[in-house]
């Protein structure tokens, strides 16, 4: 699977190398996934709105109380990395959503690998953290002790990081030109 962190979170499920599109051609639009069963009405319970980059550089700049419309995602990683508590608090919260929705997905889809682009994955400890609370997820699981079986995905950053949308554009459209000769 490729999930895709910008404005939204996209998403490409492979399968046997080839992208499923659904009976509906929506297959993988992860930013439509419910996270609040309690406020599912509410925009916020989005899985695209309340955990895409542009929504967690828009909750430290709340956090923080920056106006600073120019505030963008290199500046909130600078107070990540000077661990700054309010930015880190919020890095956490959104990371924590983002591992606990790749758990359901691995639930579903049985992944060998999830890569993550988009401009916020050149950050390693993006991929780090979210690995991490992954893993504390597992262990914190009710049942997880007694499923010794239970598959991780390998958590990896896309090679394109935020070209990675263009390029399966891309490579959508050369096989189905190829299909057309």
């Amino acid at each position: 699977m490729v999930m895709v962190l910008g404005s939204g979170i996209g998403g490409g499920i492979i399968i046997d190398g080839k992208v499923l599109r659904g009976q509906h051609f929506f297959a993988g639009e992860l930013s439509y996934l419910c996270t609040n069963i309690k406020d599912y009405k509410n925009h916020q319970s989005m899985f695209g709105v309340g955990c895409s980059s542009v929504s967690m550089i828009n909750k430290i700049k709340a956090a923080k109380n920056i106006e600073d419309e120019n505030f963008d995602g290199y500046q909130a990683f600078e107070l990540i990395h000077e661990g700054d508590e309010q930015a880190v608090a919020v890095f956490e919260e959104v990371t924590k959503s983002l591992a606990l929705e790749l758990y359901n997905l691995q639930v579903l889809l049985d992944m060998e690998v999830v890569a993550i682009g988009g401009g916020i994955s050149r950050q390693p400890i993006l991929i780090e953290t979210i690995k991490k609370n992954w893993d504390h997820i597992l262990e914190e699981l009710p049942y997880h002790k007694y499923s010794s079986y239970m598959p991780q995905a390998e958590v990896k950053a896309c090679e394109f990081t935020s070209d990675a949308n263009l390029v399966g554009a891309l490579y959508s459209y050369l096989n189905q030109y190829k299909q057309m000769k």
